[in-house]
């Protein structure tokens, strides 16, 4: 019945289910899984931050953290907040890398064979909505809720605009 399994993941309790449910789904039909996961563009709160240098020290390492002020000087602030987002969008990156790498273990444990993770950026909705399409899902599994702010009151803002805004199956799992 189901040939391609599209699941949105943010790391939530509500998304954790939907892997779950997806996973069994997926092995049940022998179908390929897509675990996706979109960042979004907000400035990642400090103790997120916190978290992801003690946790990711050795990968950011690598990235520059201050600038020399030759470099800066005489470009104004905005090259510095340039610098700031860059670093915000790397940290936000090895976040995604690494909840997608423990959600394709879990799954591979589970006893599905044909598994794909994909890290995008921006709208989640619109994100999770071009990955459906461009891989021509058959079903789509979210989870009612993600870490979203009050948008996401009653049924979440990206389940509501993902289940409106495909002709894919969505399955939205609480």
């Amino acid at each position: 019945m189901f040939q391609t399994i599209l699941v949105a993941t943010d790391g939530s309790d509500h998304a954790k289910r939907a892997v779950g449910l997806a996973a069994d789904l997926a092995k049940k039909y022998k179908a390929k899984l897509i675990a996706v996961h979109v960042m979004g563009n907000d400035p990642l709160p400090d103790g997120d931050r916190h978290l992801v240098e003690v946790e990711f020290a050795d990968e950011i390492s690598k990235f520059p953290t201050t600038v020399p002020y030759d470099m800066i000087k005489g470009v104004g602030v905005q090259t510095v907040v340039s610098l700031h987002r860059e670093k915000d969008e790397v940290l936000r990156r090895l976040i995604g890398k690494h909840l997608l790498q423990i959600v394709a273990k879990e799954v591979g444990e589970s006893g599905v064979n044909d598994v794909t993770t994909v890290l995008k950026m921006g709208d989640p909705a619109s994100q999770i909505l071009e990955v459906a399409d461009k891989n021509s899902v058959d079903l789509i599994v979210l989870g009612s809720r993600g870490l979203g702010g009050l948008g996401d009151l009653f049924l979440g803002g990206v389940s509501n605009k993902v289940s409106h805004g495909t002709n894919s199956n969505v399955l939205i799992v609480k």
